[in-house]
Formats: C-alpha cells, sequence, structure tokens
C-alpha cells in the first residue's frame, strides 16, 4: 500500500513541478518523508524520459557535401565590391574587405546563392554571396589581350584604334526676316534711308558629336532684301556660305536652347538700283540663339540672330560717292524653322 501510494504521488508530478522545485531537504521533506524519497525511483525514471523526448526533437543540420570539382560550373573572373563580408573557409571566420578585388570565383552549383573564392591554383580559400560576385568576362573580352612584360611604344602607331563607322549630322532649315540699318547704301548713294527689310533662307548642317562640347557645320544663305526712300530704291541678293558652331546651353526633356555663332562670305552678290546694276562683295559675321521644341512631329526652330555685314562696291556711276572709309551694316532677324537628323 505504501509503495502504491508513493507511486500515485509520483504520477501527479509533471515535468514543471520537478523543474521548479527547490533543491532543498526541506521542500523534499513536505511532499514526501525520508522513507518515500528512498522508492521514487520512478522521479529518476521521468526525468530520463523527458531528456530523451528534447533530443528526440532536436536535429542538427549538417549541410550537405559539396560537388565533386569537375562537376562544379566553370571558374569566372569577377569583381567584388568594397564593403563585402566573405567568409574564410578553413574556420568559418568573416572579414569585410577595405576596396573593390577582382578575383577568380566558382558558383558551388548552377544558380547557388554562394560562390567560392578562388586562389591562386584555383581551390576555394573564401565564399561570398553571389549576388554580390559581378561577372566580368563580358567585359574583359572587349579589351585587346597585352603582354604585360613588353612595353608599348605609342609613338610607333596605333595598333588598337576605333572609328565610327556613322556620320551623324543635324540639318536646319530656317526662314528669316530681317530687319537692316542700310547705312552702307546711305553712304554710296547720298541718301537718307532709315531702314530695309530682308528676308533669308538659311541650312546649316552641324556634325552632331555627343563627345565634343561644341558642334561644327557650315552654314549657307540667300538673302533678298530692299531698302527704299522718297525718289530712291534699291534690292540686292547675296548667297553667303561660311563655318558655323553651336553650342547647347540648356537642355529638358521638350526641348533646349543654344547659341550660335558664324561667319560667311558673299560667293554671289548684286544690288539694283532704278538706273544701275552693281556688283558689291561682302562678307559679315553674327551671333544667335535658338529654341529647339521637339514634338510628335519633328523638332521646330525659333531663333533670333544679330549680324554685321561688311560691303565694298568698287563700280563708280553717276549716282555713286565712293569712299575710302566704309560703313558697315547690321541686321537682327527672327526665325522660324525644322531640323533633320540622320546618320551617313
Amino acid at each position: 500500500m505504501f509503495l502504491f501510494c508513493s507511486f500515485a504521488n509520483a504520477q501527479d508530478l509533471n515535468f514543471e513541478d520537478l523543474e521548479n522545485a527547490p533543491a532543498n531537504s526541506a521542500y523534499e521533506g513536505d511532499i514526501f518523508s525520508e522513507d518515500e524519497l528512498a522508492s521514487l525511483d520512478i522521479v529518476d525514471a521521468l526525468g530520463d524520459q523527458k531528456e530523451a523526448v528534447e533530443q528526440a526533437r532536436t536535429r542538427i543540420l549538417t549541410p550537405p557535401p559539396l560537388p565533386k570539382k569537375e562537376d562544379r560550373p566553370k571558374e569566372f573572373r569577377a569583381v567584388v565590391p568594397k564593403d563585402t563580408v566573405i567568409t574564410r573557409l578553413s574556420d568559418d571566420k568573416d572579414f569585410q574587405i577595405s576596396r573593390r578585388i577582382q578575383v577568380w570565383a566558382q558558383e558551388i552549383y548552377p544558380g547557388s546563392q554562394t560562390t567560392h573564392l578562388l586562389d591562386k591554383d584555383m581551390n576555394p580559400i573564401f565564399s561570398a554571396r553571389s549576388v554580390l560576385v559581378v561577372p566580368i568576362e563580358d567585359d574583359l573580352k572587349l579589351t585587346p589581350s597585352i603582354n604585360p612584360k613588353i612595353t608599348y611604344d605609342r609613338r610607333a602607331g596605333l595598333k588598337y584604334s576605333a572609328f565610327e563607322n556613322e556620320l551623324k549630322l543635324l540639318v536646319d532649315f530656317n526662314w528669316e526676316f530681317e530687319s537692316i540699318a542700310p547705312n552702307f547704301w546711305n553712304q554710296v548713294f547720298n541718301q537718307e534711308m532709315d531702314s530695309a527689310r530682308g528676308e533669308r533662307l538659311t541650312i546649316r548642317t552641324f556634325y552632331n558629336d555627343q563627345r565634343l562640347p561644341l558642334k561644327i557645320g557650315i552654314s549657307g544663305s540667300y538673302q533678298n532684301a530692299i531698302a527704299s526712300g522718297d525718289l530712291f530704291e534699291i534690292k540686292w541678293t547675296s548667297l553667303f556660305i561660311g563655318p558655323q558652331i553651336s553650342y547647347e546651353l540648356w537642355k529638358n526633356d521638350d526641348f533646349q536652347i543654344e547659341l550660335e555663332a558664324g561667319a560667311a562670305k558673299a560667293f554671289l552678290s548684286t544690288a539694283r538700283t532704278l538706273n544701275e546694276e552693281y556688283s558689291p562683295s561682302s562678307y559679315e559675321w553674327g551671333g544667335a540663339a535658338k529654341l529647339a521644341m521637339d514634338t510628335r512631329f519633328g523638332t521646330f526652330l525659333g531663333g533670333i540672330e544679330y549680324r554685321t555685314t561688311h560691303i565694298s562696291l568698287d563700280q563708280n556711276t553717276t549716282e555713286t560717292i565712293l569712299s575710302s572709309q566704309k560703313e558697315s551694316q547690321s541686321s537682327a532677324s527672327f526665325s522660324v524653322g525644322y531640323r533633320l537628323g540622320f546618320n551617313l
């Protein structure tokens, strides 16, 4: 009967009671007598049972073995960025690299999240996250294979060079409306004309290379102008051709502002009054500000331009007063136009 009661009392205890019970004889005496404790081997059995259950629930995971070297993906050259954490395989210790390094690397298997970093004998010594190991094989194929033991003399000629096969051009078509101060014609014909008006068709072609700060090109313009006084009228036409440069001052997604400058010489020039016809020679230079707006229908242009024209006339008639001191003429114009871009 005594053993049955002791067993019943022991069965009423659970694991929590055993764990939380104070390890002192006084407490043990409050539950069991000394005679009862001698027969409670079942308590030790319950403790052993609990330990066995906890060990059964604990599973120690071991990493799968690495594939054989011949079964792993091919080695490749890669760059590991600065501050990347790499792990030494020999002792599983982590390091943070202080600068970007170039290494030979190899994935554990295709698409693995961990990549091994190799030594000079192609043996893995470190590991890193695959996303931080950047392959550079394709980039290195773009550079020529140069022997580092050979000194190359650049003065001997360019062995490696590149050429642009396409000629990128921009062509601007502008229709200009000019207001001209006819100082030269007033001097030659002894007139007091206040102003003259003219129109121009201007075509400018630029080499469009984004590597250059300036666009370099050529300009051609055909001018048709007229000036008149009370009893006098003169009309003149000129074909100007000369170099032109353009600079992109400001740009956004919809439009850009450009500054242009150029000079030109009149290869064809005629002037007519009511009585005579003349062949003056002239050259000009000027600057312009242009707005280029990109639309679904192409690029439209608008701009203003200021020019100074120097004219020379050697023909002497009854209506001319030639002087060694020549006046120059200035003009301001407003233009509208359209831009085409194409490659040759």
